[in-house]
Parts: C-alpha cells; structure tokens; sequence
C-alpha cells in the first residue's frame, strides 16, 4: 500500500519534512501510521497529536479532504492511494 503524506505548519518546521510516500505491506489506521511514522521519520510525531490515546485537541488529519474528527477519528482505515495531510494543534492565541 502507498500513501501519500503531507505535513503542515509546526510539525513541517520540527521535522523538516513537507511530504513523503509512505509504503507499508499491510492494512494500516491512522493510528497506526502515526505510531510507524514515528518509527521511521522522527519519534515526537505520535507525541505531538495524541495523547491518552485521543487526538490532542486542535490537531486535524485530512484523509483524502476529509477530516478524521467526521470519520473515526484515530481508528479510521487507511486505503492504497490514500493523501494523508497531518496538522498540528496549533499554537499561540
């Protein structure tokens, strides 16, 4: 299976990243991506979306223009093909 990542606003700036294809052998969630993501590219993604196992309010997952927040939410089944845009809850105020 081959996505196709994006990475926007701090979480660009942190890992230096804007977008990569990303392969796996299997089926995957957005959790699960998350969790190998930040296996294979930079530990601290899963850390800075998710906490307690919930998204970390503010942070927003586009699958395909859709948001995971109206689909479900991390347990939301990834397919071949696939644009992933990952944001950040943001900062400031």
């Amino acid at each position: 299976m081959r996505l196709h990542v994006e990475f926007y606003s701090t979480l660009r700036l942190d890992l230096k990243i804007k977008k990569l294809e990303y392969e796996s052998d299997g089926k995957l969630t957005v959790e699960q991506l998350l969790h190998r993501l930040s296996l294979d590219v930079n530990p601290a993604i899963y850390d800075k979306l998710v906490k307690g196992g919930q998204p970390i309010k503010g942070t927003n997952i586009l699958i395909n223009g859709k948001s995971f927040w109206h689909l479900n939410l991390l347990d939301t089944p990834l397919h071949n093909g696939d644009k992933v845009q990952i944001f950040p809850p943001a900062a400031g105020g």
